[in-house]
């Protein structure tokens, strides 16, 4: 992400297409989790990416996480709108990492 990121303001309300990460930002009044200033949110996007770049060791295909791509996007990203898409493509990730990966009982 840019170093001119704005500081600590709430996400703009992108449109969100996923109804349970739309209401899980809903519920965090919009505030990132991934996007966000400072060393907290740079070691949450490096353990996310780091984790999606692992895929193939789960058995995932890596293009499916395009890590690549979200690193582009995070780099590019220099106004509200942009971050706000980025970090719901960080959180569509992990979701869809963490619904693949899900154990079978």
């Amino acid at each position: 992400m840019r170093k001119s990121r704005p500081s600590s303001k709430a996400l703009p309300k992108p449109r969100i297409k996923t109804p349970n990460i739309a209401e899980f930002y809903r519920s965090r009044d919009y505030q990132p989790v991934w996007t966000g200033p400072g060393a907290k949110y740079d070691a949450r996007r490096s353990a996310l990416l780091m984790a999606l770049d692992a895929a193939p060791d789960h058995g995932l295909p890596r293009a499916r996480y395009d890590v690549a791509g979200l690193k582009a996007r995070m780099m590019a990203a220099d106004n509200e709108r942009d971050l706000g898409q980025v970090e719901v493509a960080l959180t569509g990730a992990l979701q869809d990492m963490r619904a693949t990966c899900k154990p079978v009982y």
